[in-house]
């Protein structure tokens, strides 16, 4: 597993976050692991991290970080995880097909509501897109998702109360 990496909150990365908005996603990869291939949906599914590049090949990667019962943004290229993942490009699977080359119009930053110091809890970060779609890359540490990140259409989380803010 990757050790914690400092300043990797969504909250301590807003300015980032707030540069997509206007940009489009040009290519999804993800690192995925391999013993969650039989999970529906797969390369959405499996845990793994996930990396954007945009038309002006900025790169963004996002990551779980399991201490902090939060996910992770960092900028620049995903480094690879090991022997135990597999990269696959995802730009062009169903899920992604009318997400990818669409304009983000807000990014959207989830966080339980029984966060502390200790445990941030920014579970998620959301994207909608001018097109209507959405896509939420989530922290998941519940019975059916032990310490993994998962990439929906919607809000999967179980967290009861979430406070969400938002870059614009």
């Amino acid at each position: 597993m990757i050790a914690v990496m400092k300043n990797t909150l969504p909250s301590q990365n807003l300015e980032l976050l707030k540069s997509f908005l206007g940009k489009k996603i040009a290519t999804v990869k993800r690192q995925l692991f391999k013993g969650d291939m039989d999970f529906d949906e797969y390369e959405q599914s499996a845990d793994g991290p996930v990396e954007f590049r945009f038309h002006d090949n900025t790169l963004v990667h996002f990551i779980a970080e399991t201490e902090l019962f939060s996910i992770g943004v960092i900028a620049g290229n995903m480094p690879r995880y090991g022997d135990s993942y597999v990269l696959h490009d995802v730009s062009d699977n169903p899920f992604w097909q009318d997400r990818v080359n669409q304009e983000i119009c807000q990014v959207v930053v989830m966080k339980a509501s029984g966060w502390s110091d200790d445990y941030p809890s920014e579970f998620g970060v959301e994207f909608l897109f001018k097109n209507g779609k959405q896509v939420q890359i989530e922290y998941l540490d519940e019975e059916n998702y032990p310490d993994m990140i998962k990439v929906s259409g919607r809000y999967t989380n179980s967290h009861s109360n979430v406070i969400r803010f938002t870059t614009r």
